[in-house]
């Protein structure tokens, strides 16, 4: 399964309230999906994200 983002990607959650951050790693879940850790910007947390509810940042 190819992976839409790679480490560092700047992307933002489409599906919440548009947080943005940075991906940091990447890795798959027990079911073999991928999963995204992303460096939240100005929380400095780390959120785990599905592919689906993440998108690329043009800046």
């Amino acid at each position: 399964m190819a992976s839409r983002f790679v480490i560092g990607d700047k992307v933002h959650q489409a599906f919440s309230n548009h947080a943005e951050g940075t991906v940091v790693a990447i890795f798959k879940d027990r079911a073999g999906g991928l999963r995204y850790a992303v460096e939240m910007f100005g929380h400095r947390t780390i959120q785990i994200a599905s592919e689906g509810s993440l998108v690329a940042r043009d800046d």
